[in-house]
């Protein structure tokens, strides 16, 4: 090989190497800042800190599991630390003062022997107003019916679905991100009511 061909073989190499490095340092960069939270989110951690006050004058090692909302009222879902029972604040209304929230204490609930450590909603940076846009946006016209905010794996989840003409679609939204993931189920049917008899 003369000199000018190994020379082209070097400079090559050094440019394929120079490359690679600089695909290496992007791939460092660090991860942009989170964004802030929406102010419905705001007001849902203020909301939930108001009703664990609440909880916790006569439970005083409640833990918050699930918040369900339809955007009108909203149920803050405790139990106590030992989850023998769950204790649910219910806010009926928007604007409804804490003197009038519905506390309800139940042992027969699906969260009775749930030992999750409970939502960390400092994280939280998605408010249900966000949730119902994300996914009327993928399905244009349907009817929210419900909202709820679990935890699971330390990840904050909202869990939707509304009415199509269709039935009942659902999906998800990343409480942190705001990514929506639409159910790939088919449209469901609204479950059987029992009608007066003629």
């Amino acid at each position: 090989m003369n000199a000018l061909a190994r020379l082209f073989v070097l400079f090559s190499m050094l440019l394929v190497s120079g490359a690679c490095t600089g695909i290496a340092q992007s791939a460092q960069l660090p991860p942009l800042p989170a964004s802030a939270p929406d102010q419905d989110a705001v007001k849902l951690v203020t909301l939930s800190e108001q009703a664990t006050q609440l909880v916790r004058e006569k439970t005083p090692d409640a833990v918050l599991h699930q918040i369900d909302t339809d955007l009108h009222k909203t149920f803050f879902r405790f139990t106590d630390r030992a989850s023998t029972q769950e204790i649910s604040v219910l806010i009926s209304a928007a604007g409804v003062s804490p003197e009038q929230w519905i506390v309800e204490v139940n042992s027969r609930t699906p969260l009775v022997g749930n030992m999750n450590p409970g939502l960390n909603l400092h994280r939280l940076r998605v408010g249900p107003t966000r949730v119902m846009q994300a996914i009327s946006g993928h399905w244009p016209g349907c009817t929210m019916r419900s909202l709820t905010l679990y935890g699971e794996k330390d990840n904050l989840t909202w869990a939707a679905d509304c009415s199509t003409p269709e039935g009942v679609v659902s999906g998800s939204v990343d409480g942190e991100t705001g990514i929506f993931q639409p159910s790939a189920a088919p449209p469901g049917s609204l479950p059987v009511t029992a009608t007066p008899a003629r």
